[in-house]
């Protein structure tokens, strides 16, 4: 007897934790409407940005380069969510999408966008199985596929169409990067994947928005990228760079740092503050914070 109502209280308490967490989830989903929320993942050396949609759709651009990416993707989705709508792969390289096939391992993933690794590696071979296993619907971006996705466009800015395939050295396959500019009402953001200067001055020329609000840093801070020029030219408020502590390459680079210090802009490193959270609803609000620091505001 006592044994049965062990059970049944049991029972009772999973099912009431069940409705409570159920009841939470719809709190956070109705009060979430409307707000975008970009998470710069802390993956070490590598990249990864994370985006929640103003109607709680998951979408991701890079997957760093092991099991940091889901790592940080598992803590920061709801309980009980598996589906992430899109990847986005802004090139070949192992720090870019060395973590992709653990997360298409663990969510359902509708769509991935890549280019195709001309040096065919075995690791992107390996990536490659999976999406023929899993039937993901595979496409490459360039200028001309620029795309809107629950309220938000995303610009491509580069490529251009103009093949590029025939540049052969790591440097050159970075500047094949996806660049995109995420537009959400008034709010932009631009992620420049791992261009040099001279194709980032080129990228920015296919802007929807004169000004940017804020910049995920091309290539980790690396000397290679972000000039004067470039800063000047989209006035961010802030700069956010993924880069992992203690790196070999010496990223962020001091001429890299030293120029964005010249706008007096704020840096945000994953390096010192962990993940970066950035969220806005596009239109009254655009506020910043990391695992380190708390919530700060930015006009729109």
């Amino acid at each position: 007897m006592k044994k049965d109502i062990k059970v049944k209280l049991s029972v009772i308490l999973s099912i009431a934790f069940f409705v409570v967490m159920l009841i939470y989830s719809s709190f956070i989903y109705r009060n979430s409407l409307g707000v975008l929320d970009i998470y710069i993942l802390d993956v070490g050396q590598g990249d990864s940005m994370l985006i929640k949609t103003p109607n709680n759709y998951w979408a991701l651009i890079d997957g760093g380069r092991d099991e940091s990416a889901l790592n940080q993707i598992s803590n920061i989705l709801p309980m009980l969510s598996n589906h992430i709508s899109f990847i986005i792969s802004t090139h070949p390289d192992l720090d870019h999408y060395g973590g992709i096939d653990n997360i298409l391992e663990t969510y359902k993933v509708d769509y991935l966008f890549l280019e195709e690794d001309q040096h065919e590696s075995d690791d992107y071979d390996i990536l490659n199985q999976i999406i023929l296993d899993q039937n993901i619907t595979e496409a490459e971006l360039n200028q001309e596929n620029d795309f809107d996705f629950d309220g938000m466009t995303f610009n491509i800015i580069w490529p251009t169409p103009i093949d590029h395939k025939e540049l052969k050295t790591i440097y050159e396959k970075n500047d094949r990067s996806i660049s995109v500019e995420l537009i959400y009402k008034n709010f932009n953001i631009v992620n420049m994947g791992d261009l040099s200067k001279e194709f980032e001055l080129e990228a920015i020329k296919d802007l929807n928005l004169s000004d940017v609000d804020l910049i995920k840093i091309s290539h980790h801070g690396s000397k290679t990228a972000t000039s004067s020029e470039l800063l000047s030219s989209i006035q961010p408020k802030a700069a956010l760079i993924s880069v992992g502590r203690n790196n070999t390459y010496g990223h962020p680079a001091k001429e890299t740092t030293d120029t964005i210090n010249q706008f007096h802009l704020p840096i945000y490193r994953t390096d010192t503050s962990g993940t970066i959270h950035i969220q806005t609803d596009g239109i009254n609000f655009l506020k910043i914070r990391s695992d380190t620091q708390d919530w700060i505001e930015y006009n729109l």
